[in-house]
């Protein structure tokens, strides 16, 4: 498997980190709804705790199904082989380095959007694909090991 972690991070540096101004914001967004979602509790005013905690669980449930949509797509894109080497290349990758970085949640999501039923199509169809056999076969392992 060391060859094909090798693949991901050449991958990830030929591609750059594929943020723009507008996928920045998004992060600080995120990032922002966590913090005040973790420092609500700690207010001393009940209805400012309140609403503060209700805002930033209701933006996080927003980016939680958004992500899952995205992950449901990328999934949708695995299912359809005949769509060409290179989509199913490109949307392989990138499921592979989200479950790689975010591990148990995002291997939930693959696994319920059909993933590993996925997968198996694109062993099925590009079996002679060395990299793609890999790639299949990693995330199903990495979907296997976020869960243990």
């Amino acid at each position: 498997m060391g060859r094909y972690q090798d693949f991901l991070l050449a991958a990830q540096k030929e591609r750059g980190p594929g943020l723009d101004a507008q996928g920045t914001a998004g992060c600080i967004a995120a990032r922002t709804l966590a913090d005040v979602a973790s420092l609500a509790p700690q207010l001393a005013d009940v209805q400012l705790r309140t609403a503060a905690t209700q805002a930033a669980m209701e933006g996080l449930m927003l980016c939680e199904q958004q992500a899952q949509r995205c992950i449901g797509m990328l999934v949708t894109s695995l299912g359809t082989p005949q769509a060409g080497l290179k989509l199913c290349h490109d949307a392989l990758w990138i499921l592979n380095m989200v479950v790689r970085r975010h591990g148990g949640h995002a291997g939930q999501w693959v696994l319920n959007a059909g993933g590993v039923s996925a997968a198996w199509g694109l062993l099925t169809t590009y079996h002679s694909h060395a990299d793609l056999v890999q790639g299949a076969i990693w995330l199903v392992y990495m979907r296997v090991a976020s869960m243990a």
